[in-house]
């Protein structure tokens, strides 16, 4: 009786795993920018990688799905996902305009936003966005996180990437690089120069929870985030998820 027992046990895990597989493709395939750590556009092996890469193709993998990696320039990524081409992007904020065409998964990530200075330029008492406005600040063209700065009314300049913002604020008359502080903890780690910075987080400025982004009218849309939302909750149970996360912060 108790073997019995097992074996419908066992059947019934079986099926449920149908359910959630249901519709599902064995391969699917995900578009980004490079967004150091979180995205990796060419690794020293010259392979897209990454924090949220590695995240996505694991929680997939668990899930007995194989999801690869392209490259594409971000407007384009918008608009095939808008049109239902692609299966989305790796990894987005939800916003308001983007509700209409895309589907969000639980968080893979964040973006703290800090003020990151020089250790050896004493910036004083930083604890609000507002408490840039005194001083000289350079963010990345572009970005949303220059969104923060503007509602602030807090002036910048902008550069064109992280590397030339942290140089900007070691070697060149600027005293506050506005940036995620993941990002540049990363880029500064790779230029030799970690030890030179000191980042001030604030205190009215939340973090940006990060996505995988599906395209809406993609084929079985609905399917992949719940998929790929089991995969997620499975790594980070068992212990996958912070040992990944651990290779890129740490």
């Amino acid at each position: 009786m108790k073997n019995f027992a097992i074996a419908v046990q066992w059947v019934l895990i079986c099926f449920c795993s149908s359910i959630s597989f249901a519709g599902t493709p064995s391969l699917v395939t995900f578009y980004i920018v490079d967004y150091p750590p979180y995205l990796i556009e060419s690794d020293k092996h010259g392979a897209t990688s990454g924090m949220d890469v590695d995240i996505v193709r694991a929680a997939f993998r668990e899930m007995n799905i194989s999801a690869t990696v392209k490259v594409m320039p971000w407007k384009r990524i918008i608009k095939s996902m808008k049109k239902g081409l692609i299966a989305g992007t790796i990894s987005c904020s939800k916003r308001k305009d983007r509700i209409e065409y895309m589907l969000f998964s639980d968080p893979i990530s964040q973006i703290n936003q800090a003020a990151i200075s020089a250790t050896d330029k004493h910036i004083g008492n930083v604890s609000q966005v507002s408490d840039l406005a005194k001083y000289k600040v350079v963010g990345v063209e572009g970005w949303g996180v220059l969104n923060n700065l503007k509602k602030n009314g807090v002036p910048f300049h902008t550069t064109k990437n992280i590397e030339n913002g942290i140089t900007s604020i070691l070697y060149r008359d600027v005293d506050v690089f506005f940036n995620g502080s993941e990002t540049t903890k990363y880029q500064s780690k790779l230029m030799g120069v970690r030890d030179q910075l000191t980042f001030t987080p604030f205190v009215d400025s939340t973090a940006t929870d990060l996505h995988l982004c599906i395209s809406k009218p993609f084929t079985n849309s609905k399917e992949l985030v719940t998929v790929f939302d089991q995969g997620l909750s499975r790594l980070k149970a068992n212990g996958v998820y912070s040992s990944i996360r651990s290779r890129y912060l740490n």
